[in-house]
């Protein structure tokens, strides 16, 4: 298992999304490889929460988005879930390779 905890940038072309994107504190996780040595199709997870107050999220629940980690990896995901009271917390599944 592989994780990740920290900040990242949320971007999302033609989503509603900021072109400066929203940065984000996420706590991702790769549960295990199913696709060989890469991991190409391993499940992942993340958890995002944007800034106390910013309503960043809201509207975002159902859009695949990019997740970029300060390193420069990214990883598409696939925000399921965004908080209807305050709309600055999220869960989101991984697509493809995760970015850690």
């Amino acid at each position: 298992m592989r994780s990740y905890q920290g900040p990242a940038l949320l971007v999302g072309e033609g989503t509603g999304v900021s072109a400066a994107g929203i940065d984000v504190v996420v706590a991702l996780t790769v549960l295990e490889p199913s696709d060989g040595p890469e991991g190409h199709g391993e499940p992942w997870t993340v958890t995002l929460e944007a800034a106390s107050g910013s309503r960043a999220l809201a509207g975002l629940a159902g859009l695949a988005l990019i997740l970029r980690l300060p390193t420069g990896t990214e990883g598409e995901i696939l925000l399921d879930w965004v908080s209807e009271d305050t709309a600055e917390s999220g869960r989101a599944t991984g697509n493809g390779t995760a970015p850690v």
